[in-house]
């Protein structure tokens, strides 16, 4: 990741609702939880391996999807 997207990073995660401690507020990509985006502009698949764990997280199906905007727009800026 470029410097450049590295601060815009950091812009998003200093605009954030969500509480300090998130995995987001670690402004390393590799350090992200894992998600991908999906069809839908508002939610992103997760794909950790704990899913139902994370206070973010949203069955539907066997799928689970991530309801977190700040990772939503972290996802968008790194184009995942």
């Amino acid at each position: 990741m470029d410097e450049v997207a590295l601060e815009k990073l950091r812009d998003i995660i200093k605009k954030s609702p969500c509480p300090n401690g998130c995995r987001c507020y670690k402004t390393r990509p590799e350090e992200l939880c894992k998600a991908q985006r999906t069809g839908l502009d508002v939610l992103l698949e997760c794909l950790e391996e704990k899913s139902e764990e994370c206070t973010f997280s949203l069955q539907f199906g066997r799928t689970y999807y991530c309801k977190c905007s700040t990772r939503l727009e972290i996802a968008k800026l790194m184009e995942e």
